[in-house]
């Protein structure tokens, strides 16, 4: 029996040596774009609702479209990689990136039918990324990429424009001054722009790139989806735009999230109508004389990250950092003010004492490696990754940034509110008064013996409501041991 695409993927990953190996598994996406090659797979009705076909042929393969709103939306942005083995093997250790590219090209085949060989405007072996994939997401929730209503709709209070670095005008200036700008030339600089309409003027006139969140319904509904489906926070999720929604602890929840939207400078009603370029060029000499393209330096985030690719194409350069599940991220390419800095520093020593600000060996592991996204292409990547981001043909992405409540604090929460009703000195405002250095050193309030006289007793509180009073299970949030509804969502009466 020939192995299916499943098992081989399954094979290699079971069978990966236990080292430090790539930061990121790229796994390819074979579509039968030209209506040939590869059989029809069989779909469930309800699969075949979120699919679409090519037009080349009546027996071309279904290919699922990316909908916010469906069950299956992870399932469809990582295949052809299971949830399973994706949750296994790959979650909160390693990027994904999933690439939609063509099945070869039959050209003998392909001549005997009499079919045109051309797809969407180009060849069939210069065509990547599949547009129609993310076309849904592209006409319904963000107005088919026009920038201008994407800045007039998002949740963002503000735009936020990237500032280009300035262009040396001569070698002599480039020369002199070029060792006291290595340090701060990768540094982003940005400016908040509060009307949507000055911001799309100089977005525009200026070719700023740049960012903002995308419009509340379809951040609502990919946080919430894929929070839900990864399990983060518990699956919960409270959407601040929806004022009528009760949940838990009063406005707050364990899962939060937010869609972010970067636009090339290029932007507007043009996105998607011009051809890719050919694979050849790119990170040739025209991406890199490019004086338009945008780069993103090195940082880190702490947040699980989904992008998804709706336009033009960018390279992704990734390494894996030493330190997991980070509080805070590491940001040396756009803020550098003391307080972030310190912040940052304070709280990354915590896990690795000779953590650094900067990018480098000391706070990373294993290789480079770049990868490049085309329209249609997913790359999921964990917190505390390094990576950089290059522009190599202006267009729009997409980053589902998904967070949530750590255990530590969800235990030291509920820790607060089992010692305020255990005993009234737990109660008590925390006092301390230095003896007086005269009359014997009277006088004085202990609070260092107070406290460890409470600390003495905690072990005994503990154990006493882990096996007497449910324990874990008393910690979670009783709304989180049941599948949470949508929001909308009525439920079934009962016949």
């Amino acid at each position: 029996m020939i192995p299916t695409m499943e098992e081989n993927i399954g094979n290699a990953y079971d069978n990966a040596p236990a080292t430090i190996g790539s930061p990121v598994v790229v796994i390819t996406d074979h579509q039968d774009v030209a209506g040939e090659d590869v059989p029809p797979k069989k779909k469930s009705k309800s699969d075949r609702s979120n699919c679409k076909k090519t037009k080349q042929s009546s027996s071309s393969p279904l290919f699922a479209i990316l909908k916010p709103e469906s069950d299956r939306l992870l399932d469809d942005m990582l295949h052809p990689l299971s949830k399973a083995r994706f949750f296994k093997h790959h979650f909160r250790k390693d990027a994904v990136c999933i690439q939609r590219r063509p099945q070869p090209f039959n050209e003998e085949r392909h001549h005997k039918k009499g079919q045109n060989k051309h797809v969407n405007g180009a060849t069939t072996t210069q065509t990547l990324g599949n547009k129609d994939m993310v076309s849904h997401i592209c006409q319904k929730y963000l107005f088919d990429l026009d920038a201008r209503q994407i800045f007039a709709e998002t949740s963002s209070e503000n735009v936020f424009l990237w500032l280009r670095p300035p262009q040396f005008s001569t070698p002599q200036q480039s020369n002199t001054t070029a060792k006291s700008s290595t340090r701060t030339s990768s540094a982003l600089n940005s400016v908040e722009i509060t009307d949507p309409e000055t911001a799309y003027v100089l977005h525009r006139s200026g070719s700023h790139p740049a960012y903002c969140r995308a419009p509340p319904e379809l951040e609502q509904l990919l946080v919430g989806n894929l929070l839900r489906q990864t399990g983060l926070g518990g699956g919960q999720y409270h959407p601040p735009h929806d004022p009528e929604m009760v949940s838990l602890g009063g406005n707050t929840t364990l899962g939060r999230g937010e869609v972010e939207l970067f636009i090339g400078a290029d932007s507007g009603s043009d996105f998607g109508t011009k051809p890719f370029p050919k694979v050849g060029k790119i990170g040739g000499a025209d991406a890199k004389n490019n004086p338009t393209k945008h780069t993103t330096g090195w940082h880190t985030d702490f947040q699980e990250n989904f992008t998804i690719q709706l336009s033009g194409i960018k390279k992704w350069t990734l390494r894996r950092g030493n330190i997991r599940h980070p509080i805070r991220a590491t940001t040396p390419h756009y803020c550098r003010e003391a307080s972030v800095v310190e912040n940052q520093l304070k709280v990354a020593r915590m896990s690795r004492k000779n953590y650094g600000f900067e990018y480098d060996d000391n706070n990373t592991l294993g290789e480079e490696k770049e990868i490049y996204l085309y329209p249609g292409d997913v790359l999921y990547f964990p917190s505390g990754m390094w990576h950089k981001v290059e522009s190599v043909e202006a267009g729009v992405s997409m980053n589902v940034s998904l967070m949530g409540t750590t255990w530590a604090s969800l235990v030291c929460n509920s820790l607060q509110h089992l010692l305020l009703g255990q005993d009234e000195r737990w109660r008590e405002v925390v006092t301390f008064r230095p003896p007086n250095a005269s009359a014997n050193h009277s006088g004085g309030d202990d609070g260092v013996a107070r406290l460890q006289k409470l600390l003495g007793e905690l072990p005994e509180i503990i154990r006493k409501f882990t096996t007497e009073s449910g324990g874990a299970i008393s910690l979670m949030p009783p709304a989180l041991c049941y599948p949470q509804r949508r929001s909308g969502e009525v439920e079934e009466e009962e016949e």
